[in-house]
C-alpha cells in the first residue's frame, strides 16, 4: 500500500502557491484524507465480518464433529450437516461484499497517490526558492470526459516515445568525425617525441622512454608501451581509417546536440500543454460529479494550475 510523505505535511508547503492553487491543494488533501477515513471504516467492517465468519465456521465445524457421537433421530446425517452449515453461505457472501467494498475504497484512496509526487516536487521547489503565479487551465470541450482523457494520455505516450527516440538518436557523422579527430590529435600530442638537437650521446629522441610499460606497486600502469608514439607517427592514417568506419556505421535519423536540445524543449512544452488539458477535463468532470483518477506522474504544474515566474 502506498504511503504519503508526512514530515513536513504537504500543506506546510502551500504558502509557495498563489491563493487559487493553494485552495485547490487544500481541497485535494481534504478529499484524500476523507477517502482514507472511508477506507479505514471499510477495512474495519470487513475485518469484523471476517472474524465473525471465522467464529461461526469454528462453531459449525464443532457441531458437525459432534454429530458422529450423537443420535440422529429421524433426520439424515447429510440433512443435519446442511442445516448446520446453512448460516455460512450468507455470512460468506457478506464478507465478500465487504471485502469488495474495501478494495473499492482502497482504489479511491490510492487515486490520490499523485499527491505524494506533488509533495516531493513542492519540497524541491522550496529548496530552490521557486516562485509561482496562477495559470488558469484551458477550456476543453469534452462530450465524454473519459474518452477525452484517454486520447490525451495516448498523446502523452506518443510524446514519451518521441523523447526516447531523441535520446537514442545517433549523432551526425560530421560530429563524430570531429570528436574522433580531436581525440586522435590529443593522443598524438602526448606521443610526439621531444627532440633535443644538443644531445650528442645516446638517442636524441629517447625512443626507449616512449616504449616504456610497467606497473607501480599500487597496480597503476606507467607508460603507454609506445602506443601514443605510434598514433603520432600514423595520425593521418588512423584518422582516415576511423573516419571511414564512422561513415560505414552512420545511420539515418541523426541529430546534432543543438537539434536534440531543441527537440526536447518542444516535447516538454507540448507535454505540459497536454497535461494542462488533461487536468482541465478531470477538474470539470469532478465538478459534474464524475471521478477520473489522475496519473501518479501527472505534472504538478498542471494539477496546481501554476507557472514558475
Amino acid at each position: 500500500m502506498d504511503t504519503f510523505p508526512a514530515d513536513p505535511d504537504i500543506l506546510d508547503l502551500a504558502d509557495l502557491l498563489p491563493p487559487q492553487s493553494r485552495q485547490k491543494l487544500e481541497r485535494l488533501v481534504e478529499a484524500r484524507d476523507g477517502s482514507h477515513a472511508v477506507l479505514s471504516a471499510a477495512n474495519e467492517r470487513a475485518r469484523s465480518a471476517s472474524d465473525e465468519l471465522s467464529r461461526l465456521e469454528t462453531e459449525v465445524s464443532r457441531k458437525v464433529a459432534e454429530l458422529r457421537y450423537s443420535p440422529l433421530g429421524g433426520e439424515s446425517y447429510e440433512g443435519m450437516v446442511a442445516r448446520l452449515e446453512k448460516p455460512l453461505a450468507p455470512k460468506r457472501a457478506e464478507v465478500g461484499r465487504l471485502r469488495d467494498a474495501a478494495r473499492r475504497a482502497e482504489a479511491k484512496w490510492q487515486a490520490f497517490n499523485f499527491l505524494a509526487e506533488v509533495h516531493f516536487w513542492l519540497a524541491d521547489a522550496r529548496s530552490r526558492r521557486a516562485r509561482f503565479a496562477h495559470s488558469p487551465l484551458p477550456t476543453v470541450k469534452a462530450k465524454n470526459p473519459v474518452d477525452t482523457v484517454e486520447k490525451l494520455r495516448a498523446e502523452l505516450d506518443e510524446l514519451d516515445a518521441a523523447w526516447a527516440a531523441a535520446e537514442a538518436a545517433p549523432a551526425p557523422a560530421s560530429d563524430l568525425r570531429k570528436r574522433m579527430a580531436a581525440a586522435v590529435e590529443e593522443i598524438a600530442r602526448q606521443g610526439q617525441p621531444d627532440f633535443n638537437p644538443r644531445v650528442r650521446d645516446g638517442d636524441p629522441m629517447r625512443l626507449a622512454h616512449h616504449f616504456t610499460l610497467s606497473t607501480h606497486g599500487s597496480g597503476a600502469v606507467i607508460g603507454t608501451g609506445g602506443a601514443s608514439l605510434l598514433v603520432w607517427l600514423f595520425k593521418d592514417e588512423i584518422t582516415d581509417r576511423l573516419g571511414a568506419l564512422i561513415d560505414e556505421k552512420s545511420k539515418q535519423g541523426t541529430m546534432t546536440d543543438a537539434d536534440r536540445v531543441l527537440r526536447f524543449e518542444e516535447i516538454a512544452e507540448r507535454r505540459l500543454q497536454v497535461e494542462r488539458e488533461e487536468e482541465a477535463v478531470i477538474a470539470a468532470a469532478e465538478t459534474a460529479g464524475q471521478h477520473i483518477p489522475r496519473r501518479r506522474d501527472c505534472d504538478p504544474r498542471a494539477v496546481l494550475e501554476i507557472q514558475e515566474v
